[in-house]
């Protein structure tokens, strides 16, 4: 029993591969056709392949009358004569007149032969087209993946990585943190963030309105700072009352909730060449002030720097505006 039945698997793998090699000789028959056609400014051969498959799809009904012509010729004469008879009078004696039955029956066998040939071949024509157009469409879209996916940067992890270099260079240690905002739909949204302090990388999973606290204030004024605000592990309420103070619109539970709870930040507009203000970078430590003074090392070297990149980096970047006026 078993080996009856790998023998039957054997001899459908051989008759698979013999109808595909039979599929890619017609195809490749069919391929050399076309270009032969296509040579002219019509391109006959697209518009033949298109009007095949669009003829093919009434092949249903072909085939039923297909079916009812060769069942009638099959009958006997007798059987066929009592047939004729449904058809209404009229219509019978206008043929009869013209055509004897022999001639009649003639030309129902061929047309009818000539429309199983072709029920034959549109089908198996139009599966070969509609294979080679699904192949090329596999293709297409193949390689709009790949062209996206080259187009694809991590954006994020891009400016954290030169967030991180600043972070070297200005000695930073593990109570600091540097984040870059940018403005969209009037709201900051954090495209990069770098601290040694792993729990203080995470970016936050909201947007701030444009008027808050010190980073609107950098976006209007070009700059702000805050120090020596209170210690929150001795006094939480007095840290809170302080953010206020200085416009964080943010709820007090989520104040309680920052996994970095500055003492000192000091926030400075960044300009591209054209004098548009397209980011806001803050430098922030647990500690009452930063170790260095920004004014004096955030020259126009780091400034110009990020402004490029984010000017070149721009399209690659998810953008909250244009999905919002898609609909998103």
């Amino acid at each position: 029993m078993s080996s009856n039945i790998e023998q039957k698997i054997r001899q459908s793998i051989v008759n698979a591969e013999i109808d595909r090699e039979a599929d890619k000789k017609i195809e490749k028959w069919l391929v050399y056709l076309s270009r032969i056609l296509n040579k002219s400014k019509f391109e006959i051969g697209n518009y033949l392949a298109r009007l095949i498959v669009k003829l093919s799809k009434y092949n249903l009904p072909l085939t039923i009358l297909c079916s009812v012509a060769f069942s009638y010729i099959a009958l006997s004469e007798d059987v066929r004569a009592a047939t004729r008879r449904i058809v209404p009078a009229p219509i019978r004696l206008y043929f009869i007149e013209k055509y004897s039955v022999t001639e009649i029956t003639l030309a129902l066998a061929i047309a009818t032969i000539v429309i199983a040939a072709w029920l034959l071949c549109s089908t198996s024509l139009s599966d070969i087209i509609l294979k080679r157009q699904n192949k090329r469409l596999s293709k297409e879209l193949d390689l709009l993946k790949q062209v996206h996916n080259s187009k694809s940067i991590d954006c994020t992890d891009l400016f954290s990585k030169y967030l991180y270099s600043m972070y070297r260079k200005y000695g930073y240690d593990i109570t600091e943190r540097i984040s870059l905002y940018i403005l969209e739909l009037d709201h900051f949204r954090c495209i990069g963030r770098y601290s040694d302090n792993q729990k203080q990388t995470e970016l936050p999973k909201k947007m701030y309105p444009k008027e808050l606290g010190l980073i609107g204030q950098a976006w209007v004024e070009g700059k702000s700072s805050a120090e020596n605000l209170p210690d929150p592990k001795t006094n939480m309420d007095d840290w809170i009352a302080s953010n206020n103070e200085l416009g964080v619109t943010i709820s007090e539970n989520t104040l309680r909730a920052l996994g970095m709870k500055s003492r000192s930040l000091h926030c400075l507009r960044i300009k591209n060449s054209k004098s548009t203000s397209v980011a806001v970078i803050v430098f922030e430590s647990t500690k009452t002030s930063l170790p260095n003074s920004i004014e004096k090392d955030f020259g126009k070297n780091e400034s110009r720097t990020i402004a490029n990149l984010l000017d070149a980096l721009r399209p690659h970047m998810v953008s909250l505006e244009i999905a919002n006026r898609a609909g998103f």
